[in-house]
This record gives C-alpha cells, sequence and structure tokens, in this order.
C-alpha cells in the first residue's frame, strides 16, 4: 500500500508498465512463464506487472510465516 504508516514489512515486486517505451522499462517488470494454449517455445516467458506478479510472492512469505509459527 502507499497509504498509511510508512513501515514496511514484506515488499512484493508489482511492476509499473507505464515506463515503456524507456530504456530498461523490463526492469521494474516482474519474467513470468507464460502458461496459455496458445504458447510456443519462443513466448515462453514474457515481462509483466500488478497484483497478479506480486500476490505469489506475498503468499509464499505468508506460507513462510506459518510454517516457521505454526498455524
Amino acid at each position: 500500500t502507499n497509504y498509511g504508516k510508512s513501515v514496511i514489512d514484506v515488499a512484493a515486486p508489482g511492476g509499473d508498465s507505464q515506463l515503456w517505451p524507456d530504456p530498461g522499462w523490463y526492469f521494474d517488470q516482474v519474467l513470468s512463464t507464460d502458461a496459455t494454449w496458445w504458447s510456443t517455445p519462443s513466448q515462453a516467458y514474457w515481462w509483466a506487472s500488478g497484483t497478479s506478479m506480486a500476490a505469489p510472492h506475498v503468499s509464499g512469505v505468508a506460507a513462510l510465516v506459518i510454517e516457521a509459527n505454526g498455524g
């Protein structure tokens, strides 16, 4: 969030597609696999941004916290 206290415990990559076509725009993105049925081997990876990229990272951290501290 960008609202409220400025204390950050967990941060996940969200990215900003608005930077395209500036040089290095993809450094603010997440490299992801493309698991759609129309994918070809040359389209196996792509740059993406947003909550769809951040949510798996946060979910993974949450799972590690639960594992370490019990359910």
